[in-house]
């Protein structure tokens, strides 16, 4: 999932396509294809649950853009045309998601893998290899009893399961799974893994310092390239001078 920072009030490109539209039922034809594509931009071409791309560099639709209500319109109708509930989301996040109401601390910028500084508090999605596919997991320690930070893991590892975003169906036919997040993880770790063995031990690490030292606008993509290099790295011996925090 990414974060989403709204505008502190609603875009003015967002009410004139929004003109004359009375309910979500008339958000139709062009109008509706403005709105998504105001929010494709805002959330950097991708859908706000699973990270998938909505193009690919040529131009071709990776996925159907459905209008996504995060806070269910069956249950807050008077929010239906609210720009601050809405986003876009690919179908097969729409489904699972359905009107489920999701924590809303989900966003929390801290809710990022490799997003915490030492000193920071909050629940830390982290990364963990499992029979070759990379998976993302929520810590629940024993330590946390019954805690609030207990309860916040607990409904975080809840959402994860939720939307599917560790989905991984192998023998599943439809094309759509195979854009989940794990299938996504697992074919780069298996490209990484290609390109590390024509490296040596000296353009490894420098890659690697250079990677920790990129500020990048999904910062959860770069965790998890340090995470897989750091696996690399370990494997070799290679010492690791300061690892991200998980």
């Amino acid at each position: 999932m990414i974060y989403i920072s709204k505008q502190l009030q609603t875009p003015e490109s967002f009410v004139e396509a929004m003109a004359d539209i009375t309910s979500f039922a008339e958000l139709q034809g062009k109008p509706r294809e403005r709105i998504i594509g105001l929010l494709l931009e805002e959330q950097g071409g991708l859908c706000v649950y699973c990270e998938r791309a909505y193009m690919k560099v040529g131009g071709e639709r990776v996925f159907t853009a459905t209008i996504e209500h995060f806070l269910p319109q069956s249950i807050f109708p008077q929010l239906e045309l609210s720009y601050f509930n809405l986003f876009v989301v690919c179908n097969t996040c729409n489904n699972a998601k359905s009107n489920h109401i999701i924590p809303p601390y989900i966003f929390d910028t801290r809710f990022k893998p490799f997003g915490l500084k030492k000193n920071d508090k909050g629940i830390n999605p982290v990364y963990e290899l499992k029979d070759g596919k990379c998976f993302i997991a929520v810590p629940m320690a024993k330590s946390y009893g019954d805690s609030p930070a207990h309860y916040s893991a607990y409904l975080l590892q809840n959402t994860f399961d939720l939307l599917r975003l560790n989905r991984y169906l192998p023998d599943d036919k439809d094309i759509s799974d195979k854009g989940s997040l794990i299938h996504q993880r697992a074919a780069i770790w298996k490209e990484l893994q290609y390109q590390f063995n024509g490296l040596s031990n000296q353009r490894l690490t420098e890659k690697y310092e250079a990677l920790k030292e990129k500020s990048p606008p999904y910062p959860e993509f770069i965790g998890l390239l340090a995470f897989l290099f750091e696996k690399v790295m370990l494997k070799r011996n290679i010492h690791i001078t300061e690892q991200p925090v998980t």
